[in-house]
Parts: structure tokens; sequence; C-alpha cells
């Protein structure tokens, strides 16, 4: 039988479990929030979507006169054959029955499909785990490239990771050593991240590691992600003359700034993050630049 002590502990420990949960539930709560804020602004964006899309619809002749079939392939109903599924699930518990709730609609979504091609594309490490048990990984490319499929249903893609924020904690701390806005810094190691450059650790030693080796990773990598591009051909991002600056047009100078864009891609293309840890007249060496 427990003592007066035993029983004074245990009534401690069930407070102070009870205070952990409460925060954790006034923190679920102000992100639902915000969630439900976001959603809800968006609403007059998808209707005004819609409306364009109606409008459009009444406007365009999308119908054959003789035939009455579709004129535009799109629009044509074919047979079901093949279906991707996209399920969007969190890579986390303690969110009640949200993961739950999106599994099993899943699953019903697939049972009412059988006889069909279902391909999955599991975003969410929650979702990406309960398919794993069930169904066949198979990469896209190789199978686009035998035409052959590995089972009815199968698990094409799988992206963990990609739903969670970065910390404007860390990126705080770079933007300081660097003077640059912590706005900017953040965005650029979200792309950073999303391109599989670098990876986010959460934390007391928590911070940004390289997804690889800096031996393997090279500027244009890092300048294509946090750019998208690593030089711009100014006469067709910015045209001066529409007619003469279009791509079916002969132009004398388009090609030098093409030849331009692929040698400066050769060149970053070159240099990896390795290279730039040398010392400053190693790294001029290696780019050839003659002082």
């Amino acid at each position: 039988m427990a003592n007066i002590l035993d029983i004074r502990r245990r009534i401690r420990s069930v407070k102070n479990t009870r205070q952990i949960t409460k925060a954790m539930k006034m923190v679920s709560a102000a992100k639902l929030r915000r969630a439900q804020e976001r959603a809800l602004a968006g609403r007059p964006y998808a209707q005004m979507l819609t409306n364009v899309l109606k409008s459009l619809v009444q406007r365009a002749e999308i119908y054959s006169p003789e035939t009455g079939e579709p004129l535009h392939p799109l629009l044509v109903r074919r047979p079901e054959k093949n279906i991707t599924l996209i399920v969007v699930s969190g890579d986390k518990g303690l969110a009640g029955a949200f993961n739950a709730n999106i599994v099993k609609a899943a699953a019903k979504f697939i049972e009412s499909k059988r006889g069909k091609n279902i391909d999955i594309e599991a975003v969410g490490r929650k979702g990406r785990d309960y398919f794993r048990r069930r169904y066949k990984v198979v990469q896209a490319k190789a199978q686009g490239q035998g035409g052959t499929r590995a089972a009815e249903i199968q698990i094409v893609g799988e992206q963990v990771g990609i739903l969670s924020k970065i910390a404007f904690d860390h990126a705080r701390e770079l933007a300081d050593a660097e003077r640059l806005p912590a706005d900017y810094v953040e965005q650029i190691l979200l792309r950073l991240r999303r391109a599989r450059l670098v990876e986010s650790v959460r934390g007391a030693k928590g911070g940004y590691y390289l997804a690889r080796d800096p031996s393997a990773i090279s500027v244009r990598d890092v300048m294509t992600a946090s750019e998208h591009q690593t030089f711009e051909v100014n006469c067709e991002s910015h045209q001066v003359d529409a007619e003469r600056c279009h791509p079916a047009t002969s132009c004398s100078i388009r090609p030098v700034w093409h030849a331009l864009q692929q040698r400066v891609d050769a060149l970053l293309g070159s240099i990896t993050l390795a290279d730039l840890m040398k010392q400053e007249l190693q790294v001029q060496e290696l780019v050839t630049i003659q002082q």
C-alpha cells in the first residue's frame, strides 16, 4: 500500500504533467487559429479564380457546333485508368486525429478505386510510414523507362520535412553575422533546404548543416537554388522591342549572351564550396584570375 509520501509525489507529478499539457494546448490553439485565418484570407482569391474560369468557359468556344465534341484535348472526358493520389500529412504527432483522419480518407479513396492504377505521392512522415507498410516504393523515372508497373497501387514519391518552417532564431544569427535582413536570409535558407543543399536541426545545438560534402556542392548549385539562375540574358528578360527580341527572330547579340551564360555556368559549376574554403590565392589560381 502506498504511503503518504508516495501519494503526494504522485499528485505533484500529475500536476506537472497537467501544466505541460495545458501549455501545449495553448500553443496548438494559437497555431490552429493562425492557420484558420490564413485559410479564410485565401477564400476571396479562390472565389475570384473560380469566377475567372467560369467567365472563360462562357466566352470561349470549347465545343464544336457541328459534332458537339470538345475542341481542346484537356476538356475531353476519358475513361479513368491512372490516378495520382497526393496525400499531405504531418511529420510529427501530437495533432489529435489529424493524421489518422487523413490516412483514413486516403485509404477509403483507394478502396473505392480498386482495379485502377494508383500512384501515391506521400507528403509528410506520418502518411509516408503508413503507405510504406502496405505498398511498394518505386522510382517514377525507372517506371517511365521500362513502362511496366511494380503493382497496381504503388508509391512514386516521398516528401518528408518540406512542411516544417525555418527557425527564425537560426536565420537571425546568420543575418546578424553577415549584416543582412533576417527575412531575406530566412527565404534564402528555405530555398537552399528545398534544393536539399542544407538541413536544419532544432534544439539547443541545432542550426543549419550542409546536406552533402562541400566538395559535392558547387557555386552554381547554390546560386541556382537561391536565385533560380546564375546569369540573366537581359534581352530575353527585359525586352525593349517585343517584335525584334522575340526568340524566333534573328538577332546578332543573343548568341553572344547565350555563350557568356554557358561560360559563367561552366565556371561556377567547376568551383565547389570546398574550393571556397581555401586561401584567396588558391581560389584565384582556380578561376585563373591574374592581378
